[in-house]
């Protein structure tokens, strides 16, 4: 018989130590997952149980997603981890994961986004016999239907219908994500028709008003609230109107721009579409309003477009 020899396993690596702790790994990280987001930022995760963990935001660069993944190892190894999905708030959800994926949102809508969270959705709702409701506050993992529905009887207090909807849709939005990040066991917002706007439907001139309406005003801008009226244009899009927009010749008007006025700091103008700066919608003219425009141009702005030129129709430069 020959001599019977030891022989010694080879150590697990690095990347095989991580998978037995945490059960999956991907990417080029030898502990976890990484991703690099459109935004240029980098999001770092991995996999415990079939059930996904992040930092909950996300990182300047793959050096510091690889730090945190590491840090991350080390308290498993050590038994110090613990599953911090139950501790992070809907506010801390909100501005660390939910918000840096919005990165194609246009100034007015972001906007609209944080009054809604911060006038409706963050606000304290007062509870009989039982603390207050502080939805920001509140552990998004432990968020619950009831909860939900007391906040949304509380906006529907308010009496301010468009409002409410508005803000129930977004925080439908923001816990739907939340669930497909698996950041919550189950979505607590569904509410049969909470998110439907029932405002109160608007009293709409008369054709006689209308026209005395555009009688009335300063002649500079009879042809803007004409147009405005017949070719169904948007305030903000009648105002940021060229003369290089209109074809008189074809009956017809080119929008490629609105005017932007922000909450806060001066008007600007911005592209039609925050999504798409070369977007563009035809308006055709009725036979009528023809000679009101060509009108117009002879008396403002001049009958021939300027190459180059960028003349408003209101103020003729």
């Amino acid at each position: 018989m020959g001599e019977l020899r030891a022989t010694r396993e080879p150590l697990p690596s690095e990347r095989e130590i991580a998978r037995l702790h945490f059960g999956y790994v991907a990417g080029r990280s030898s502990l976890g997952a990484i991703k690099k987001l459109p935004s240029g930022r980098v999001r770092a995760w991995y996999v415990i149980n079939g059930v996904r963990h992040t930092a909950g935001h996300t990182f300047p660069n793959k050096a510091q997603a690889d730090e945190w993944l590491k840090d991350e190892w080390n308290r498993r190894r050590s038994g110090t981890w613990t599953d911090r999905r139950g501790r992070t708030t809907l506010r801390q959800f909100v501005d660390e994961v939910w918000w840096p994926t919005k990165v194609d949102l246009s100034l007015r809508t972001r906007e609209l986004y944080e009054g809604l969270l911060k006038n409706w959705i963050y606000t304290e709702v007062k509870r009989p016999a039982r603390p207050s409701l502080l939805l920001g506050d509140t552990p998004v993992m432990q968020i619950t239907e009831d909860e939900i529905e007391q906040w949304y009887l509380a906006c529907k207090g308010r009496n301010h219908a468009v409002a409410c909807a508005k803000a129930y849709r977004l925080l439908s939005e923001i816990m739907i994500f939340a669930d497909e990040k698996r950041a919550v066991i189950r979505n607590p917002v569904h509410i049969r028709g909470a998110g439907a706007e029932n405002a109160p439907e608007r009293e709409a001139l008369t054709v006689d008003e209308l026209v005395a309406l555009s009688d009335a005003i300063e002649a500079r801008y009879r042809a803007m609230i004409l147009l405005a009226t017949f070719g169904a244009m948007r305030w903000s899009e009648s105002l940021a109107l060229q003369r290089r927009d209109i074809y008189l010749d074809r009956k017809m008007v080119t929008l490629r721009r609105v005017i932007v006025e922000p909450d806060k700091g001066e008007k600007f103008v911005g592209p039609l579409k925050a999504r798409d700066e070369k977007a563009t919608r035809r308006v055709d003219l009725p036979d009528e309003l023809v000679p009101v425009l060509e009108d117009h141009l002879k008396q403002f702005v001049g009958l021939q477009p300027t190459p180059g030129s960028s003349r408003t129709l209101t103020r003729g430069y």
